[in-house]
């Protein structure tokens, strides 16, 4: 008799675009995250970065993934092409528009003080940049059908957190909380983006 390995469930996306918010939605469903707390919540992330410090370093040591069987990790985009060959995995994948996400990332950076490799790059730069980053993440996951995958839009999961999490509890295929899931998700957050791509405040857990 063959026995299969639970699956990993990895939610990914550019930084700042809504993993944060997804990560608290898939625990509220009973989705066990797998997180060290080593970050904690501050001005911009209020509720948590639900971060775990070893997939930060993926492209050197793929051997923590074996951990995230059964629960769910995040993971940054740039980052899905160097997952371990011999997990199962699914993924949930959260887009957000570019303008908005750069917007709430300067901010961030800029309280925090620093602006690191991005200072020398404009925006017009970044968003090819990070557009490009979704592009080759798109073209190895189409390369690789056994992974199952389910986009979700960050402004259409804040329009319609119960469509959301429904897509959600079908990708997994388990037990799931769809009520408790749907209320994690904070609609003002829509409201807050919107003012973000004219003032450039960061949204919450983003």
């Amino acid at each position: 008799m063959r026995h299969h390995c639970p699956r990993s469930r990895v939610v990914c996306g550019l930084p700042r675009s809504g993993t944060s918010m997804l990560m608290q939605t898939l625990a509220a469903g009973g989705v066990p995250p797998l997180t060290d707390s080593l970050r904690q919540p501050d001005e911009d992330n209020p509720r948590g970065y639900f971060e775990y410090e070893p997939a930060t370093h993926l492209l050197q040591d793929t051997t923590w993934v074996a951990n995230a069987r059964g629960k769910v990790v995040k993971l940054v985009l740039p980052f899905v092409p160097f997952l371990s060959p011999g997990e199962a995995y699914k993924l949930v994948i959260i887009q957000r528009d570019l303008t908005a996400t750069l917007a709430s990332q300067r901010k961030m950076l800029a309280r925090l003080g620093r602006e690191e490799g991005q200072a020398d790059l404009s925006e017009d730069e970044l968003m090819c940049e990070y557009g490009a980053q979704e592009h080759r993440a798109a073209n190895w996951l189409d390369a690789r059908p056994q992974i199952t995958t389910l986009p979700l839009d960050y402004d259409a999961v804040l329009s319609n957190p119960l469509g959301a999490v429904t897509q959600i509890a079908e990708l997994l295929g388990r037990s799931f909380d769809t009520g408790a899931a749907a209320q994690a998700i904070d609609p003002a957050l829509k409201r807050q983006g919107r003012k973000l791509t004219e003032s450039r405040n960061p949204s919450s857990y983003v």
